[in-house]
């Protein structure tokens, strides 16, 4: 899940290899909304005959003076707080502190342009017990720990999300608002709100980011809330995607589903 952006003229790709920071050239295609990718740029340092499988015997050019511009993205998940995790970050009864579930890969987080997380488990506040599972509710403090870490970005659309009902979701938005430096996908206050589409500018890229979740362990919004929560609707989704295309380079979407464990 760790992989860089580039822009090159007017094409937003990934990038699929290794590569470091010296390397001033990298593997692009060039393509239009509507064109299959028909040439490569490579860099000098690489060899060429390494990339035939990528580049499916398409024409190779070598270039090294090219302007490009780069984003670093590192995504990570899913942030679930069991109780055993939740015990370990308790100071004392009313505080807590989880900046060391973090240590191990801090600078990978601050290093990159842009790092996101899958947090799973609600930040409900303290209106209900903070809990494990099944039903997991998770202090403000992982969200602090989150913040201090270096994430741009938080996934908060999940199964798991209205485990503490609506007050819960709210709770946890009213966090993410106050946090500047956060963009938080998938949970919405307001009918607008779920209409707004996250859009991160990095080095002249811009990308927009979507978020959902395939069900919510077989709770259902609230009538008066259908905004609450972003599911998996191939309705609601195409129409978010054409607001992406317009307003950003490059979009990317971030589904929770699949077979658990």
């Amino acid at each position: 899940r760790n992989g860089k952006l580039l822009n090159h003229k007017n094409a937003i790709f990934p990038l699929s290899i290794d590569v470091t920071d010296e390397v001033e050239s990298y593997i692009v295609s060039f393509y239009s909304r509507n064109e299959i990718p028909k040439e490569i740029l490579v860099t000098d340092d690489i060899n060429i005959d390494t990339l035939s499988n990528i580049v499916n015997n398409k024409d190779v050019i070598v270039e090294s003076n090219d302007s490009i511009s780069i984003v670093s993205l590192v995504a990570v998940g899913d942030n679930l707080i069991h109780n055993s995790v939740l015990k370990s970050g308790r100071i004392n009864d009313s505080t807590y502190n989880f900046d060391r579930l973090f240590d191990v890969m801090r600078d990978d987080f601050q290093d990159a342009d842009i790092a996101i997380i899958n947090q799973e488990t609600i930040l409900g506040g303290d209106f209900c017990p903070y809990d494990g599972y099944p039903n997991f509710n998770s202090p403000n403090e992982l969200g602090d720990a989150i913040v201090k870490s270096g994430f741009d970005v938080v996934l908060q659309a999940s199964n798991h999300t209205l485990d503490v009902g609506t007050q819960g979701v709210l709770n946890c938005i009213e966090y993410w608002k106050k946090q500047d430096d956060i963009t938080y996908l998938g949970i919405n206050d307001s009918q607008e709100d779920r209409e707004t589409i996250r859009v991160i500018e990095r080095n002249g890229i811009r990308i927009a980011l979507l978020n959902y979740t395939y069900g919510l362990n077989g709770r259902i919004l609230p009538k008066d809330k259908p905004y609450l929560i972003n599911l998996i609707d191939t309705t609601l989704i195409k129409s978010d995607l054409e607001k992406a295309e317009i307003l950003a380079d490059f979009t990317i979407v971030f589904p929770h589903w699949g077979v658990e464990y």
